[in-house]
């Protein structure tokens, strides 16, 4: 049994490394991955064969004795009974001291991530160091109608802004013999190392609070403010229609993305009217106002001792995730580890966010919904 689980592994191995090499262009590799693919796959039929054929012969030879069993009945065999005594018996002896039996199963399952889509909808870009640069210009604009004398004098401004680069690192270490016995506990633990990395970076680029590094979006200087407005029966959907054109009007941007939480989706998803029905029926999840629907954890604000649930409506295009030294994991034998017979594997990477056109992005703090516990 343990050999079919092993090439169960092996097959989702292959599975996963032939899409990966498909995905990226790989034919060659793709198609040699292929071949070790179809062979894992005909050694698996061979073995559950080997272990259907193992199955049968104890079923038969369990049946057998079973048989024999029965033609034998409580009295014995018929050639041997003596006849019936006062005070006999048969005693059959019951089978004791014996535990069930157990089996292991090894296998190291995968780390599963919460929905944090916002980072991935930002164009990406490398850095080399701080990245000084100029927002969006604001334009005081004085044209006017002119018969005589000096014609309107109208004015540009550009602000400038530093994207400051941030290290995001985390390291845990590793006892070898352990991962000798376990041979996906390496794979694993660099793949949550990763995944770390992928959940801090999301957080900093929506909420990132340091002056001296990243700046999450919410946090910039030059984005629109929203106000929650409930009064003339104004609902959510309202709300980020309104934050959608001020927006649009402030930057010249059409915002193409609306980031919200997974529970203020399902709010969307299930309002109904005072009468039952439901008032957005058409909304699938996926768009929304003609917005691409972003779903993504941190859009649930816990700071706070209450919990709010915010959203951004933007313009996907004004924000720019800037990568200096690339996510990379990393071995080492630090201080007393190497004779204690443990490694460390070590995850880090350094990036920078650079919001060019802030007043294409409108947040809303509050979308007045209670938090779930």
């Amino acid at each position: 049994m343990s050999r079919v689980i092993e090439l169960h592994n092996r097959i989702d191995e292959l599975e996963a490394r032939v899409a990966q090499l498909t995905a990226d262009g790989d034919a060659e590799g793709a198609f040699k991955a292929s071949g070790s693919l179809e062979e894992a796959r005909r050694n698996l039929m061979d073995e559950v064969k080997l272990v259907d054929k193992e199955n049968a012969d104890l079923k038969a030879k369990a049946a057998k004795h079973a048989s024999e069993a029965k033609d034998a009945g409580i009295l014995g065999a018929r050639d041997q009974f003596k006849g019936v005594e006062p005070g006999w018996q048969k005693v059959v002896d019951a089978v004791s001291g014996l535990g069930t039996p157990q089996e292991y199963d090894n296998g190291l399952h995968e780390f599963a991530a919460a929905p944090m889509g916002f980072i991935d909808t930002l164009p990406k870009g490398i850095a080399n160091g701080d990245v000084h640069y100029f927002q969006q210009p604001a334009l005081t604009n004085n044209a006017a109608g002119w018969t005589t004398g000096s014609k309107a004098e109208s004015d540009a401004a550009w602000t400038p802004a530093v994207a400051h680069l941030e290290v995001v690192a985390h390291q845990m270490p590793i006892a070898r013999v352990t991962a000798n016995r376990y041979d996906e506990l390496d794979g694993a633990i660099r793949g949550a190392l990763m995944l770390g990395l992928g959940v801090t970076k999301d957080a900093y680029a929506v909420r990132g609070s340091n002056s001296n590094g990243i700046v999450g979006v919410v946090n910039q200087t030059g984005i629109l403010a929203h106000t929650y407005v409930s009064a003339s029966n104004a609902n959510l959907r309202d709300n980020l229609l309104a934050m959608k054109r001020k927006a649009r009007v402030a930057s010249g941007f059409t915002p193409d993305c609306v980031a919200l939480s997974p529970y203020a989706i399902e709010t969307l998803m299930t309002a109904k009217a005072s009468d039952g029905h439901y008032l957005f029926p058409e909304f699938d999840g996926e768009s929304l106002l003609g917005m691409k629907v972003v779903e993504d954890v941190n859009m649930t604000y816990t700071a706070s001792s209450t919990g709010k649930e915010s959203a951004l409506v933007y313009f996907s295009g004004a924000c720019e995730w800037l990568t200096a030294d690339a996510d990379e994991v990393t071995v080492g034998l630090i201080d007393k580890q190497f004779i204690q017979n443990q490694y460390t594997l070590l995850a880090e990477g350094t990036y920078a966010l650079k919001v060019w056109a802030p007043k294409a992005i409108a947040y809303c703090a509050d979308l007045g919904l209670t938090v779930e516990a």
